[in-house]
């Protein structure tokens, strides 16, 4: 229906969307800090970041000074050039953080021979060079003052968000009624934009659909299930061909520089039940296992203990072979050969 009316119309098409949260699922300007600066460094400056959210949410602060302030603490004194080349590396981590149906749909009107732009309040340096990726050849955002080659860590321009949105638009495209206009935006400042729109959509259905936060491959998939049905069936035998008589707490104790989490007596004698990142169960033990212990008995505390243990055993050799995979490099095949070798030294019980 809406191409038919295009088509009828005889009008240029300009499709407009905002960047973060709708093409991305994350805000890009803490996960640009984060990549290209480090972890730790952005950590360390987290209490300022929360602060300075705080002063814009509650107009103790603008929205641009606070935004000022966080560049500031990250990039004033940097060289243009060596930022440009850290928003040319942060364009290869875009296509890992897109949503997949904002892709199809830039690329649906692409295709249809339409004018796609971005307009987003981030900085429009770190998008641009992936835009160029995908046929985008527009990017207006927020920009950075240059001095002498380096950055003062405020900004050239108003902070573009709510109405600055449509001031950009309509500077590109200043004779409103001589082209359809599409608008995907997901906050409110973007709701400015969207009002002038022939074709408004906020917050795209994409945005609702299900990415899981951590994808596994099938490999990675079946290694878990492979150590977690592995170490179950050990659990198991330990469990009830030993004929367990008797579990009793044994607090926080010490046994190979771990925590005890359950002291086992059995027929077969008396065994500890331990792993490196039971302390934090502790409270959970008591939560989660007194129901089930007061429902089934004592044996059932037993059982969700190994269960616990067997998927954090499970998970951290999925880990393991994740870390090997993609981080040092290593082939699929001998990264799953080394993550087996490795989970054979491993033990559900103590």
């Amino acid at each position: 229906m809406r191409l038919m009316e295009e088509l009828e119309d005889n009008r240029k098409v300009i499709v407009v969307f905002d960047f973060d949260g709708t093409i991305i699922s994350r805000d890009s300007l803490r996960d640009f800090l984060s990549y290209t600066f480090g972890r730790t460094a952005f950590l360390l400056r987290l209490p300022l970041i929360l602060i300075l959210k705080l002063a814009a949410l509650t107009g103790i602060m603008t929205t641009r000074r606070a935004k000022e302030h966080l560049l500031s603490s990250f990039m004033k004194g940097m060289t243009y050039t060596r930022f440009q080349e850290a928003c040319r590396q942060y364009a290869l981590r875009i296509p890992s953080l897109a949503y997949p149906e904002a892709l199809q749909e830039i690329k649906n009107h692409l295709e249809l021979g339409r004018q796609v732009l971005i307009i987003s309040a981030s900085i429009a340096d770190w998008i641009r060079p992936w835009a160029e990726t995908v046929g985008i050849s527009r990017v207006e955002g927020s920009e950075l003052e240059i001095e002498n080659g380096r950055l003062t860590g405020r900004l050239s321009t108003p902070n573009c968000k709510g109405k600055e949105k449509v001031n950009r638009l309509f500077a590109l495209f200043p004779d409103r009624e001589r082209y359809v206009l599409y608008a995907y935006g997901d906050s409110p400042g973007d709701k400015a934009l969207l009002a002038v729109a022939d074709y408004p959509v906020y917050k795209p259905a994409w945005r609702k659909a299900k990415h899981p936060l951590f994808p596994l491959s099938r490999i990675e998939k079946g290694l878990f299930c492979l150590f977690f049905l592995v170490y179950g069936w050990i659990g198991y035998r330990m469990l009830f061909l030993t004929e367990l008589i008797d579990v009793q707490n044994g607090g926080a104790g010490s046994y190979l520089g771990y925590d005890n989490l359950f002291h086992l007596k059995t027929n077969g004698g008396s065994f500890d039940v331990s792993h490196p990142f039971f302390s934090v169960l502790h409270i959970a033990k008591y939560i989660v296992t007194k129901p089930f212990t007061l429902l089934l008995g004592e044996k059932a505390r037993a059982v969700i203990c190994l269960l616990s243990m067997n998927i954090l055993v499970s998970a951290g050799l999925t880990m393991l072979y994740r870390y090997m995979k993609r981080i040092v490099g290593i082939q699929a095949k001998r990264a799953a050969l080394l993550t087996l070798f490795t989970g054979s030294f491993f033990t559900t019980v103590v």
